[in-house]
């Protein structure tokens, strides 16, 4: 059905992304998102992505949230995806998270889910 909404992240939220920590950035894909952090997958792993370890998520210029950078802390580290708790989340960095669901589409009420739902959510659809 044309215009409605999906009640899953999984595949519609792949965006371009880069995330920089001090003195590394690297490119990937945001995986999944909402007020609480995200999912990044990287293009190259790097060598350390250590837990715990201060980061800042950056949406690509060319996307439906052109420049948006988000303040984070990574907390879940694998092969496949590195979890990002957000820290100081603004006004400006909430508005484009709304942008950017109402964009692929997807259900606003999805933005309040925590970082452990988004994990398990990711974990579930890569056994579907």
């Amino acid at each position: 059905m044309p215009g409605s909404r999906r009640h899953s992240l999984q595949l519609p939220l792949l965006s371009h992304a880069e995330v920089e920590f001090r003195g590394m950035t690297c490119s990937g894909l945001l995986r999944d998102a909402s007020l609480s952090g995200a999912l990044f997958s990287f293009s190259q792993s790097p060598r350390d992505s250590t837990l715990l370890r201060p980061c800042r998520l950056h949406l690509a210029d060319d996307g439906p949230v052109p420049g948006t950078c988000f303040n984070g802390l990574v907390i879940h580290v694998n092969a496949d995806i590195l979890g990002i708790k957000f820290i100081g989340m603004r006004e400006k960095e909430r508005l484009a998270l709304l942008q950017l669901f109402n964009h692929h589409l997807v259900e606003p009420c999805l933005l309040d889910r925590d970082l452990t739902a988004l994990l398990k959510d990711f974990s579930n659809s890569k056994h579907e």
